[in-house]
């Protein structure tokens, strides 16, 4: 009886163990990893093994790459001017676009799927040029640098957008409508050497759009807008308009800030202000091309902070109240890459379940051998 018990026992162990020497290779094979496309297959789908010089369709995690200084790939001419057809479901982890001045290359990309944190960048080159059709971001934050998008929806994330070194980034009001972000309070951030320039009230009051340092958001005269603004170290521009009234209704300052009102008998009204972090505001941007700056009023102040006036403008306002913070959250652990092959890859689950069958039917076998003595 003992023989024949240690006999299942062992036959049970070894193909759990079978089992799970088969996962590591598999779960190797899934690792995330840097795709450069090389345009050298018979067409421009992203599902063509001869556009990548790992000789693999990328998929989920992979970073999407378009460099010459590595591996001596040479891009053709056809990837000037041309439409790069994305035809899987992988969902990446970011797209880069670097190489040579010599390397001319405009393309686009008819869809892009991420998750998590990512970045698609292009670099200082004027020449380097990357469009997206339509973009999806599943979880995360999208930092986009000098890559335009058509439309683009982000489920859970905020949206930045930084100019590529040395160069400006000029945004309009439809650039930013064509973007859907899902959840209430998610914002929509104008970076370095980016300048955002809003025509109407017609955003969304779904978002919060932040100026950061190096930002500038430009306001059309006459109109009063209705999203919420934060100015963490950014500018905000009310354009010429003899004795216009431009409006913020909601505005935060986290950070020294500066509003530019371009004429003299120009207003900005600003509605509830509130200041975090000892913010402030100063009414010309630091090297103003008008000193004959406008007039500032605001409503309802609170936090720690003021306002202040240069030139021959003037500024109002200060903030008496107490500010609060919000406290820290949790951020989700990144799952194993070992068990997350197991749950992409239809090869590995059978296997996995090959092994719970067999464990499954040498604890019967035991049983009744156990029940027959």
């Amino acid at each position: 009886m003992k023989t024949k018990t240690r006999s299942l026992l062992r036959g049970v162990s070894g193909l759990a163990f079978a089992a799970v020497i088969a996962l590591v290779p598999l779960a190797h094979a899934n690792a995330a990893t840097t795709q450069q496309y090389t345009g050298n297959g018979s067409d421009t789908k992203f599902s063509t093994v001869g556009n990548w010089v790992s000789g693999t369709v990328p998929g989920d995690g992979d970073t999407i790459a378009f460099d010459s200084t590595v591996n001596g790939v040479t891009y053709p001419g056809s990837l000037t001017a041309a439409n790069l057809n994305n035809d899987g479901t992988a969902r990446f982890a970011g797209l880069t676009a670097t190489g040579g001045s010599t390397d001319l290359y405009n393309f686009v990309i008819n869809s892009f799927a991420t998750q998590g944190n990512v970045t698609l960048q292009t670099d200082d080159n004027a020449s380097h040029k990357v469009g997206i059709t339509s973009f999806h971001a599943y979880a995360g934050n999208v930092t986009l640098q000098g890559v335009t998008v058509g439309t683009g929806t982000i489920d859970n994330g905020n949206v930045t957008f930084v100019a590529p070194t040395g160069k400006t980034v000029a945004l309009s009001e439809a650039n930013v409508s064509a973007l859907t972000l899902s959840t209430a309070g998610t914002k929509i951030i104008v970076g370095n050497g980016v300048t955002l320039t809003l025509n109407d009230d017609n955003l969304s009051t779904h978002y919060v759009i932040e100026v950061d340092a190096g930002g500038k958001l430009v306001l059309a005269p006459g109109t009063t807008y209705s999203t919420p603004v934060t100015l963490a170290g950014g500018q905000v521009t009310a354009t010429g308009g003899t004795s216009s009234t431009t409006g913020l209704k909601t505005v935060t300052v986290t950070a020294n800030s500066y509003y530019d009102v371009s004429d003299a008998d120009s207003l900005l009204r600003l509605g509830t202000v509130s200041y975090t972090n000892s913010g402030s505001f100063t009414l010309s941007a630091p090297s103003p091309t008008n000193p004959n700056e406008g007039t500032i009023q605001t409503g309802t102040t609170s936090g720690t902070g003021n306002g202040t006036g240069t030139g021959t403008g003037t500024g109002t306002g200060t903030g008496t109240g107490t500010g609060t913070g919000a406290g820290s959250t949790d951020t989700p652990g990144t799952p194993d890459t070992a068990f997350r092959a197991i749950a992409t890859n239809p090869l590995t689950a059978v296997i996995a379940t090959i092994a719970i069958v067999a464990a499954t039917a040498g604890i019967v076998r035991l049983q009744r051998s156990r029940r027959s003595n």
